[in-house]
C-alpha cells in the first residue's frame, strides 16, 4: 500500500467547466443574447422588444385595411413599428394593414405593409409591427427619428 506522499501520481480531481462558463468564454456576445432570452430582465411592465427605440412622435396615419380607409394619429414611433391614438375597435389582432406616414419633412409619403401586433391601452390605439419594410422606407423613417435635427437660427 502506497501513502499519498510516496505516490509516483498525483491525482487532480477534474474542474470542468459548466457550459455557459465554455459559452461565455468562447462567444460572449451569443451567451449575453442567449441569457437574455432565456432571463429576461424585468425592466418594468413589459420587456422592449424593438430594435430601436421608441420615439414620441405625432405623426398622421393612414390606414387601409378590408377596403376601408382611416386616418390616424401616432403615438409614438420606431423604424420598424408604431403605435396609434385610437382605432382599436374592431381591428383584432394578427390583421395586416397598409400603412402610410405623412412625415412633416418628406415630400412624399412613406408605405409599408404592418401587422397588429396588440393593442396600446393607454391610448385605445394599435401597435403595429411594420412587416418586411423595403430598405429605403425604413432608412427614411430612422433619419426622421434619429438623424440630426436643423437648427433654429440660420
Amino acid at each position: 500500500m502506497m501513502n499519498r506522499e510516496s505516490s509516483p501520481i498525483s491525482v487532480i480531481p477534474p474542474h470542468p467547466r459548466g457550459a455557459a462558463e465554455f459559452l461565455a468564454a468562447k462567444d460572449p456576445a451569443l451567451y449575453d443574447s442567449l441569457e437574455g432570452l432565456m432571463f429576461p430582465r424585468e425592466e418594468g411592465k413589459g420587456r422592449e422588444r424593438r430594435a430601436t427605440a421608441r420615439v414620441k412622435a405625432e405623426v398622421m396615419c393612414e390606414t387601409k385595411a378590408y377596403g376601408r380607409r382611416r386616418f390616424l394619429q401616432t403615438e409614438d414611433l420606431s423604424t420598424f413599428g408604431l403605435s396609434t391614438r385610437g382605432g382599436a375597435e374592431k381591428v383584432p389582432v394578427g390583421t395586416w394593414l397598409e400603412v402610410v406616414l405623412h412625415l412633416p419633412d418628406a415630400t412624399w409619403p412613406l408605405a409599408f405593409t404592418a401587422e397588429v401586433v396588440g393593442t396600446n391601452d393607454a391610448s385605445s390605439g394599435l401597435r403595429l409591427a411594420f412587416r418586411n419594410p423595403s430598405r429605403l422606407a425604413a432608412r427614411r423613417l430612422h433619419r426622421f427619428l434619429f438623424g440630426p435635427r436643423p437648427s433654429a437660427t440660420p
